[in-house]
């Protein structure tokens, strides 16, 4: 995201990026934005210095002030700022994208991000917990996640709702854990 009067368009902020360091904020040090910036800045090879500030609120008083010229940030955390059109999205890391004309990774030809930057979460169990168990949770979240008045909350937040379970969610945990210990780590040791 930018300021109201920040760059127009992510083709933009790649013109400036060539030409002068950009300054880059993220919420807190250690946390899904600064890693989620990390794997952004080295995927499109955006010359920036990310400027950790302590928490979400710090970081978008920030980059409404100027202090910074851009900053990564959860649809939920930004969505009221850019509702008061006090910040702009300039890229959508989901494959569908929620911000018309706002490119998406897919667009972006980076595909592969999307998993890698999307806020999962997880309930988790211990290792070998018996499947019965296992399939008595998974039928709760079910049930709780296709409640009516759950589903009404989620909308009236605009919250996404995306669950995924069982294997499926294992295979993609595995996955990213995978990427976060074996492929990102080499990257995260340079920062």
């Amino acid at each position: 995201v930018v300021r109201k009067d920040g760059f127009a368009s992510w083709n933009e902020m790649m013109k400036a990026a060539r030409t002068k360091e950009l300054k880059w904020g993220l919420a807190q040090f250690g946390r899904a934005t600064h890693v989620d910036s990390i794997i952004i800045r080295e995927a499109f090879g955006i010359p920036a210095r990310l400027i950790p500030f302590g928490g979400t609120s710090g970081m978008m008083a920030a980059l409404m002030r100027g202090d910074v010229q851009m900053a990564t940030g959860s649809d939920d955390s930004a969505k009221p700022l850019i509702a008061a059109g006090e910040i702009r999205v300039l890229a959508d890391l989901t494959a569908k994208g929620g911000y018309p004309g706002v490119p998406t990774s897919v667009d972006l030809g980076r595909p592969d991000l999307v998993e890698k930057v999307a806020g999962h979460r997880f309930f988790i169990g211990p290792p070998n917990m018996p499947k019965g168990i296992s399939n008595i949770m998974i039928a709760a979240f079910k049930k709780s996640l296709q409640d009516p008045a759950f589903l009404a909350w989620a909308k009236k937040i605009d919250l996404q709702v995306n669950p995924i379970y069982g294997d499926e969610a294992e295979k993609m945990a595995k996955r990213i854990f995978k990427y976060y210990t074996v492929e990102l780590k080499p990257l995260l040791t340079k920062y």
